[in-house]
C-alpha cells in the first residue's frame, strides 16, 4: 500500500509564497533586507503533510505547532515536535518534516531570508544547540500572523513589506522572548487594573 504524502492542499489552509521579483526587491530594500518573509502558511490539522529537502532550500524554515504532533529530521538526528513547540532549520541544511499519521499538527510556517537571518537563525535555534524548543501559547501570535498574511494578501508595496518585516521580528520575540514578553504584558495588564482601581476610590 502506497503512504500518502502531501505538500499542501489541506482544508483552511493559508499560504502565499512571494513572486521572485518582490523578493528580489526586499533583498536590496532597507530595512526590509535586514530580515524579510518568502513563503508564509497556516496548515490546520494537516493530515499527511511531508516535505523532503535534500540538499535544503537556500531559506530559513520556522515551523510553529499549536496542535497535534510531527517530526523532523535534520543530519544531527530525529526530533518529534508537539503543540506549543516550535523547529528551526537554517538555511542550505538537508531536511525531512511530516505531521503524525494519528494526531496531524496544526502549524504556523515561514521560510526567511535577510541580512540579519542567520543571526535570528541561531538565536531561535539556541545557536543550533536545539532545533525544536518549547514555548507556550501566547493569544497575541496568531494576531500577528493574521495581521502579516492580511497585509500581504493586499499587496506587495514597500509599506506592506517593511511593515511585515517589522511584524515578523516581533513575532519572533514571542519565541525567543517569551518570559520576557508575558511579564511585560501582566505588568500592562496589572497597571490597568491598578489605575482602574484608584480612578474608582477618586470619584
Amino acid at each position: 500500500m502506497q503512504t500518502i504524502r502531501k505538500r499542501q492542499g489541506f482544508q483552511g489552509q493559508k499560504a502565499i509564497v512571494l513572486p521572485k521579483k518582490i523578493i528580489e526587491l526586499c533583498s536590496y530594500s532597507p530595512p526590509v533586507n535586514n530580515l524579510y518573509i518568502t513563503d508564509i502558511g497556516f496548515y490546520p490539522r494537516a493530515q499527511y503533510h511531508y516535505r523532503v529537502r535534500p540538499s535544503g532550500i537556500s531559506q530559513n524554515i520556522l515551523i510553529y505547532c499549536t496542535e497535534g504532533k510531527g517530526w523532523i529530521e535534520v543530519p544531527s538526528g530525529y526530533y518529534s515536535v508537539g503543540p506549543n513547540q516550535y523547529f528551526i532549520i537554517p538555511a542550505d541544511m538537508p531536511h525531512t518534516y511530516g505531521a503524525d499519521k494519528k494526531n496531524p499538527w496544526t502549524i504556523y510556517w515561514f521560510h526567511f531570508k535577510g541580512i540579519q537571518s542567520p543571526y535570528f537563525a541561531a538565536l531561535l535555534s539556541k545557536q543550533f544547540k536545539s532545533f525544536t524548543n518549547d514555548t507556550i501559547f501566547i493569544e497575541e501570535r496568531p494576531k500577528i500572523f493574521d495581521s502579516m498574511y492580511k497585509n500581504l494578501e493586499s499587496g506587495y508595496s514597500l509599506d506592506n513589506l517593511a511593515y511585515t518585516s517589522i511584524s515578523f521580528q516581533y513575532f519572533l520575540a514571542t519565541l525567543t522572548f517569551t518570559d520576557k514578553f508575558t511579564t511585560a504584558h501582566h505588568a500592562v495588564e496589572k497597571d490597568a487594573v491598578d489605575i482602574s482601581i484608584e480612578y474608582s476610590r477618586i470619584i
